[in-house]
């Protein structure tokens, strides 16, 4: 059986997407309706869903439903016990929910996921059922059903994080749901000297890859924001020169946020609206505005005047295009086993900003034990939320960062290498930066290099290409 997705508009929702599950050439019912009220109030608070997180909850729901025709089930016929076994050799378990050993795992056809990823995927699958309980459509499968207490935030407009209380919520949960994965000490992020090595590297493939990225590192802005933007945001950057204001002066940048109609605001600084005006709207966006129209001629969709991002085929900038410029990206920078993704530029932006409230307020240090008031009202302004729990992560990633940028600076400028360091762990396993730093030694050696005798990780090591670290 042929299971396929097709992103459609929202037939409710305005300038909203869906993604549809489709049995067969015809539209598997059951999870359109599914998808279609998870679409209105999804997202957090009953409030509607991410703008793009339609997409993920149809392919999470469709591997559901493969799973279950490849033992020979439907989703009504299904029982509990199916999806259990699917649970198991999805995290590579037996069937007593031991792991796996390593023989038994690799003749799975499938990678071992995370337990933190299985709960995303069990959570979704039962509000899938729980939603057909609810509009009464007969099925076989009984949900065993733990009661939960939460504690949800609430915070006040005016006062900020001063006025946040926490109200306990008794919500129904899955017993089939497994123990959290180990608690993340902190976030991916990158250095400035790797974020700009990135854009080096996106800018080969298309400048308004990089553009966006720089855009994303300059706001912290999300994907599905920076790829909103409209031309009309930048028109009036002439004034911020005439007001006195220097390049790195941060000023207001009006969006869209993740599961909001209603219009945001973030800063940027004018340096990043004086570039992407000379780089791209100045001349190659008009350019490009043809091509579009072309585009949109050939395709038979909507000409839309007021759209920013536009590759050089005519074609505009999905979200997902970014996604796998900055995979391809990271690829090429030697990073294959943990590449970079376009989330981390956001943890990045937000641990920058801490660095540089450092360097702003001298005697103010990185405390990775307590929580800091400043360092959550930062935060809270750039990102739009923050919390005790997320500003110490970003903390300690700040502190892992800033080292990071401390031995960058202290290597010698006359080694050929001047791109971002890697790490021992990430370095063993990826062949890719072993091949790059096999060329670099290359070219030092000349005639005399030896690879036979080549050591890829003590050679790394002793130019400072590698370090121990966790990032």
């Amino acid at each position: 059986m042929a299971w396929t997705l097709k992103t459609v508009e929202h037939p409710t929702l305005y300038d909203r997407y869906i993604t549809l599950i489709i049995e067969n050439g015809l539209v598997h019912l059951p999870s359109a309706r599914f998808l279609l009220k998870e679409a209105k109030t999804g997202g957090r608070y009953g409030l509607p869903g991410g703008r793009t997180s339609h997409l993920q909850k149809a392919k999470q729901l469709r591997e559901l439903l493969i799973h279950l025709e490849n033992i020979g089930k439907t989703w009504d016929s299904a029982l509990e016990v199916h999806v259990e076994a699917i649970r198991n050799s999805m995290l590579h378990w037996d069937r007593n929910g031991n792991p796996l050993c390593k023989k038994e795992s690799s003749k799975l056809p499938f990678k071992k996921i995370k337990n933190n990823t299985m709960n995303t995927k069990l959570s979704l699958w039962f509000k899938f059922y729980k939603y057909m309980e609810e509009l009464k459509e007969p099925h076989n499968l009984v949900l065993s059903i733990n009661k939960k207490i939460i504690y949800m935030s609430i915070q006040s407009d005016i006062l900020g994080y001063s006025k946040m209380r926490y109200e306990p919520k008794k919500i129904e949960v899955w017993k089939l749901l497994v123990p959290s994965s180990p608690k993340m000490k902190f976030y991916k992020a990158i250095t400035r000297k790797e974020f700009k090595n990135l854009c080096t590297h996106l800018t080969k493939q298309d400048i308004v890859f990089d553009l966006i990225v720089r855009l994303m590192g300059d706001t912290g802005l999300r994907v599905e924001a920076a790829t909103e933007i409209t031309p009309a945001v930048f028109k009036s950057y002439f004034r911020y020169f005439k007001s006195g204001k220097s390049m790195e002066s941060r000023v207001p940048l009006i969006y869209r946020g993740k599961g909001k109609n209603e219009p945001l605001e973030c800063n940027i600084t004018i340096r990043i609206i004086s570039e992407i005006q000379k780089e791209y709207l100045s001349s190659l966006h008009i350019k490009r505005l043809k091509k579009y129209k072309d585009y949109c001629e050939q395709k038979g969709i909507l000409f839309d005047k007021n759209i920013m991002w536009i590759l050089s085929d005519g074609r505009p900038v999905k979200y997902v295009d970014i996604y796998k410029a900055i995979r391809t990206a990271s690829v090429q920078m030697g990073r294959t086993i943990k590449p970079i993704s376009a989330h981390w530029l956001r943890h990045s932006f937000a641990v920058w900003k801490i660095l540089d409230y450092k360097k702003r307020n001298s005697g103010f240090k990185i405390n990775i034990m307590n929580v800091n008031p400043d360092i959550m009202i930062l935060l809270q302004n750039e990102l739009g939320h923050a919390d005790a729990k997320t500003t110490m992560i970003y903390s300690w990633t700040a502190f892992q960062i800033e080292e990071l940028e401390r031995l960058e600076l202290e290597r010698e400028p006359s080694y050929n290498y001047d791109g971002p360091l890697m790490t021992f762990q990430l370095f063993r396993n990826d062949k890719y930066a072993q091949n790059i730093v096999k060329e670099i030694a290359i070219q030092e050696f000349g005639i005399e290099f030896d690879e036979n005798r080549f050591d890829p990780l003590s050679y790394a090591i002793s130019r400072r290409m590698a370090i121990d670290s966790n990032l």
